[in-house]
């Protein structure tokens, strides 16, 4: 029986900046993860987490994987919850979405650019800044404290916590 995590991801299908980040976290903290299959969603925004497309694309690779497990896991960036109520909002959404349909929730705080390179970056610049990440091997520098956090907090995720429950 084979097991896959479906990433539900911010980014858009050519940025594709999200998985960049995902994908060095999958090499540099898991040895061994063959025979798992690791596949990818993007959403382009998350306020597209319900949307037909996506539910489409995770229904594919579920059915792709007939007789093995899958799991899927939302990736969302809490953005500035603290202050904008429609943020907070939206997050709480994703959630309880989550929770009703035994989905798993990553988050970064406030995104991924901060817990990965420690500053948000301008939407023009996401896709160079991703690229650099991966070409210097700028994973290494990530501290896995930061990636291992049950409560948000600025630059932090839980994103090793929730690859953990999958891969159990």
């Amino acid at each position: 029986m084979s097991k896959q995590i479906i990433f539900c991801v911010e980014t858009n299908g050519k940025a594709r900046t999200d998985i960049v980040y995902i994908k060095d976290t999958i090499r540099k903290f898991y040895n061994d993860y063959s025979g798992i299959n690791f596949e990818y969603v993007p959403m382009g925004t998350k306020t597209a987490f319900n949307n037909k497309k996506t539910k489409a694309d995770i229904r594919k690779y579920i059915k792709n994987n007939p007789n093995g497990t899958s799991y899927i896991v939302y990736c969302i960036d809490t953005d500035q919850f603290e202050c904008n109520q429609e943020q907070l909002k939206l997050n709480k959404s994703i959630e309880d979405f989550c929770l009703r349909n035994g989905y798993k929730l990553i988050w970064f705080c406030h995104d991924i650019e901060e817990v990965y390179i420690g500053k948000s970056v301008r939407n023009k610049d996401k896709v160079s800044i991703s690229k650099r990440f991966k070409q210097k091997g700028e994973i290494e520098k990530v501290d896995e404290n930061k990636l291992r956090k049950d409560q948000q907090s600025s630059g932090h995720s839980n994103i090793l916590n929730v690859i953990d429950s999958c891969l159990k």
